[in-house]
C-alpha cells in the first residue's frame, strides 16, 4: 500500500515525502572495475558497487512511501543517518562521528536506488543535506529522509 505524498494545503502544494529507515546504515563504495568488452571501439568500465543490500533495503522503504506516480522537477533531499555509538575505546568518547563511514558515500546507493521510484532520476536532486549523528538513547539507528520539490505542484 503506498502512503499519499504530503499536500500542506494551500495553493501552489509543494510535495513532500519522509519516511525513516530502520537499520545499520553501510557505505555504498565502489571499489573494483568490471571490464566489459564492446563489439566496437573502446571496452567499457563499469564500477562494482559494495554495500548494496542496504540500498535494496531503502529502495523497499521507499516503494512503501512512493508517489503514484514518480516526482518530477528539482528536488531537495535531506538525509539523517543515526549511527550506533562505539561501546567502548577511544570512539566511545568521541561527540561527534568524525570517522568513517564517510557521509557521502551513505548516501551515495540509496539516492541511486530510488530512481524511477520516488523520482524520475537522481540528477533532479539539486539540493541535498547529508548528516550523521550517534543515536541517542531510545532512539533507533537508521536514515531519516526527507524529500521536497522545489517548484509548485500544479
Amino acid at each position: 500500500m503506498r502512503t499519499p505524498v504530503r499536500d500542506f494545503g494551500g495553493t501552489p502544494a509543494y510535495r513532500v515525502i519522509s519516511f525513516f529507515v530502520r537499520g545499520a546504515a553501510k557505505p555504498t563504495q565502489t571499489g573494483s572495475v568490471m571490464r566489459v568488452k564492446q563489439k566496437e571501439g573502446k571496452d567499457r568500465l563499469i564500477p562494482m558497487r559494495r554495500g548494496t543490500a542496504w540500498s535494496a533495503k531503502c529502495a523497499l522503504a521507499a516503494e512503501e512511501h512512493a508517489p503514484p506516480q514518480p516526482l518530477e522537477g528539482p528536488l531537495e533531499v535531506r538525509l539523517h543517518f543515526y549511527l550506533p555509538k562505539p561501546k567502548s575505546g577511544k570512539a566511545s568518547k568521541r561527540k561527534y562521528p568524525s570517522v568513517k563511514p564517510d557521509v557521502e558515500n551513505l548516501g551515495k546507493g540509496i539516492l541511486d536506488s530510488w530512481n524511477s521510484v520516488l523520482y524520475a532520476d537522481d540528477s533532479q536532486v539539486v539540493s541535498l543535506l547529508q548528516e550523521k549523528d550517534y543515536v541517542g538513547k531510545g532512539m533507533m539507528v537508521g536514515v531519516d529522509v526527507w524529500i521536497r520539490e522545489l517548484e509548485a505542484v500544479s
